[in-house]
């Protein structure tokens, strides 16, 4: 992001324990920034997944105190849940507008919000009978509404950009077609995904630049910052060109 390359951990949890607390952690993550630089790529920065805790602000305070540099979400599916079975898809909308306004209201971090593409647990669960999915899942998913969301999430995060890191936005996900969150081309609709967000970019670049013309500027934001995440994570990352 702007030029910074950006590392986000998973088990964040996991990692403070690991590292031995959260001074150890604040001085291993100083570390990485180090080896960053040495290297020539420039100023590091580490973000964490987390949940809203809205209830308790503290949670979110040691993330801070760790040295990190923004708190995102791996998704927000939880949140969205109304009942077991099957859920609507503006019901994980819900989820996410609840998550973001949550997590950014009890931090002092920036916060990076993530647009939810759809979760249902129960292909991924028949390939690992020992780990049960969730007790419920989204339906009502189309590429329409995924680049509906796109939109909501673009529009809170310039209202809200007092909060956000830059204009970074994630989407869950690249590729957990098992989880039921998938951006990738498929069989059964193409790439009616990628183009629904395409013409979201292209919209949002047209706004940022009205004198652009005939340049299909959603294509060249695409091309230089749609990238997926390796690793757990399997997100989009989104980062608007400042240019566009």
């Amino acid at each position: 992001m702007a030029g910074k390359p950006v590392m986000i951990f998973f088990n964040t949890d996991d990692v403070i324990a690991g590292s031995g607390g959260l001074e150890a952690t604040r001085l291993a993550l100083n570390q990485d920034r180090q080896k960053a630089r040495a290297t020539g790529a420039g100023e590091l920065l580490i973000g964490v997944r987390t949940s809203p805790r809205a209830s308790d602000p503290a949670f979110q305070k040691k993330y801070a105190q760790c040295g990190f540099d923004f708190l995102t979400t791996y998704h927000n599916a939880d949140d969205g849940r109304v009942t077991a079975g099957a859920n609507d898809y503006a019901d994980l909308l819900t989820g996410d507008l609840k998550a973001w306004n949550d997590i950014s209201a009890h931090t002092s971090l920036p916060f990076v919000p993530t647009v939810g593409t759809g979760y249902d647990m129960r292909p991924w669960a028949m390939d690992h009978p020992k780990t049960p999915a969730s007790d419920y899942w989204y339906t009502g998913v189309t590429p329409e509404k995924i680049g509906e969301h796109l939109r909501e999430g673009i529009g809170w995060s310039k209202a809200n950009n007092d909060k956000v890191l830059g204009n970074l936005l994630l989407m869950y996900a690249w590729n957990e077609n098992g989880e039921g969150a998938w951006l990738t081309p498929t069989k059964s609709e193409g790439s009616a995904r990628l183009e629904a967000v395409r013409k979201v970019l292209n919209r949002e670049a047209s706004n940022r630049n009205p004198r652009s013309g005939q340049r299909n500027l959603g294509r060249d934001c695409a091309r230089g910052f749609l990238t997926g995440s390796a690793g757990k994570s399997n997100k989009m990352r989104f980062i608007q060109n400042p240019t566009c």
